[in-house]
């Protein structure tokens, strides 16, 4: 189902949620961030947060093996250690930007068609991947070091390494899986 935000107040919810099936939350709230402090729980489902409004998720999205995609022009900053599985998903024009050092779970693969903004933090993932629209930056100054490969597959990313604000940005790759950068 698809949860819709609009209009101008501020919304924020503390509810968890649970997901039976694929899921979207569509804010087109440009004045105010959406705000969500509880828990989803997603299982094998497929979570996607989209739309034109700023979304701040500060419950945590685990306990299964579905993803999540960003999409739409808003900011989606996830604010906790999550602990599902699936891909991440970054939509080109989308900005995903890390509330933590350990926002996105070690395993899950990452695919960055539009910004990762890891927003002053050093991050492991199990795997990056993007097309050339991908920027993966930092918004908050920090030496970061971002690690991807423990999930061992092989993967390209063709976009941008950018460390931005950022005193430096180093990229770590571990695991057998081999990582073409194009």
């Amino acid at each position: 189902g698809t949860l819709e935000i609009t209009g101008a107040a501020t919304f924020t919810s503390a509810k968890n949620i649970t997901l039976n099936g694929v899921a979207t939350i569509n804010n087109t709230n440009t004045t105010n961030a959406s705000i969500f402090s509880g828990n989803f729980t997603n299982g094998s489902n497929l979570l996607t947060i989209g739309g034109a409004g700023n979304t701040i998720l500060s419950g945590i999205i685990g306990s299964g093996s579905g993803g999540l995609t960003i999409a739409g022009t808003g900011t989606v900053t996830l604010a906790n250690s999550n602990t599902y599985t699936g891909t991440t998903t970054i939509d080109a024009s989308s900005t995903l930007k890390l509330g933590s050092g350990t926002t996105i779970s070690n395993s899950s693969a990452v695919v960055v068609n539009g910004t990762l903004d890891l927003a002053g933090y050093s991050e492991t993932v199990g795997s990056i991947a993007g097309a050339s629209t991908g920027l993966i930056t930092s918004t908050v100054s920090g030496t970061l070091v971002l690690t991807a490969g423990g999930n061992d597959s092989s993967t390209t990313f063709a976009g941008i390494l950018e460390d931005r604000a950022a005193t430096s940005l180093a990229l770590v790759k571990v695991g057998t899986g081999q990582l073409t950068l194009s």
